[in-house]
């Protein structure tokens, strides 16, 4: 029982992402922006926005990055693999969303929900590269 739980806690410790982890994740542009914000909602927000659009991006080139390193591994099978898996996270990402809503319609809500959303959009945008070299 003692060895499950350490191995719990141990790979909870290395799969979930630290406020250090989560500064690489984002772009100078975005720690310089939200630094400029100097905590306005509305500024904040602009921030995350424009965060999201350039991970959303990158998410993209790492998925085709991902795809075609999957094609040259294992062909079709690989590559439908990582194609299912997409879908289903972007169903998962969407679904997920809403469920801020159930804290307060308040611009608290607003800020948590973009930061989750850019979160998520980060960490997939990083393990789909991660992916991709890894198979390279």
């Amino acid at each position: 029982m003692k060895k499950a739980i350490l191995t719990l806690a141990a790979t909870a410790l290395f799969t979930i992402p630290c406020p250090a982890m989560a500064d690489d994740l984002y772009s100078s542009q975005f720690h310089i922006c939200m630094d400029k914000s100097q905590n306005t909602a509305t500024d904040m927000l602009d921030c995350m926005q424009q965060e999201y659009e350039r991970q959303d991006k990158l998410l993209n080139v790492n998925y085709k990055k991902a795809m075609a390193a999957a094609g040259k591994v294992s062909g079709k099978t690989g590559q439908n693999g990582i194609r299912d898996a997409q879908r289903a996270w972007l169903k998962w990402r969407e679904l997920d969303l809403p469920l801020f809503q159930y804290g307060g319609a308040g611009t608290h809500s607003q800020i948590r929900a973009m930061e989750d959303y850019l979160e998520k959009t980060a960490l997939r945008a990083k393990f789909l590269g991660d992916l991709a070299d890894m198979m390279q």
